[in-house]
């Protein structure tokens, strides 16, 4: 019979994990809109099985996602844009696609919204790297349109209270509107007039962590808790 330990714990085979009283803290470098979508439910879950785990989020970095899943800083990174090894072990947890958002009262809603018009107010752009373009100006390119984009942050709750008084659009999942709404903020959703693709969230791990039976019950506990509606 294989045996291997963490910290605290010893394990007997590739299941044997007493969930009642492990006692570990796992690290997710997620951002602030899985938080806000499944935070709550996932801690709910893992403390109606494993009572003395602690879920620790840490903020997406910018480059470093290979390497803090080999030096194990990391258990899992969730996210739909990570540039990894081929070492690295992904799994699909859900499917979104982007929306426009901009506040109640914004002249875009005053006539059909036309790539032309999309691309006439000035927008955010949400990424840990900084960068402003992404593929919805691939996109409008094929109409020959360019957009301004005038903010930019790595956080979509901090870019949605730039919205209300102002005319920025802001693009962003889908499967937030549910969360915004609860904000009670003066925003209204609208279809991006181009086509874009869905977006894939995947959570990633170092193949170390495969046969860790902790570990697999916490990947196992995120991709149930990925297919709950928010």
């Amino acid at each position: 019979m294989a045996w291997w330990s963490r910290p605290g714990q010893v394990f007997r085979s590739r299941d044997d994990v007493d969930l009642v009283n492990l006692d570990r803290a796992f690290n997710i470098r997620t951002n602030d809109l899985f938080i806000a979508l499944y935070g709550a439910q996932l801690l709910r879950m893992m403390l109606a099985q494993a009572p003395r785990t602690v879920l620790r989020f840490v903020p997406e970095g910018s480059g470093d996602d290979d390497a803090v899943l080999r030096n194990g800083h990391i258990d899992l990174i969730i996210s739909s844009a990570v540039e990894l090894g081929p070492e690295i072990k992904v799994q699909s947890l859900f499917n979104t696609y982007f929306v426009g958002l901009a506040r109640v009262g914004h002249p875009i809603f005053d006539a059909p919204i036309t790539p032309e018009r999309f691309a006439a107010y000035p927008q955010i752009s949400v990424s840990r790297r900084g960068r402003a373009n992404g593929p919805i100006d691939v996109a409008l390119a094929n109409h020959k349109v360019e957009r301004r984009v005038a903010l930019i942050t790595t956080s979509f709750h901090s870019a949605m209270f730039s919205l209300p008084d102002s005319d920025l659009i802001l693009p962003i999942p889908a499967n937030i509107l549910n969360s915004v709404q609860r904000l009670k903020l003066p925003l209204r959703s609208f279809e991006i007039p181009v086509p874009l693709e869905k977006v894939n969230v995947k959570q990633a791990w170092h193949p170390r962590f495969d046969n860790d039976p902790a570990h697999r019950w916490l990947r196992q506990t995120l991709k149930a808790c990925g297919s709950i509606d928010p």
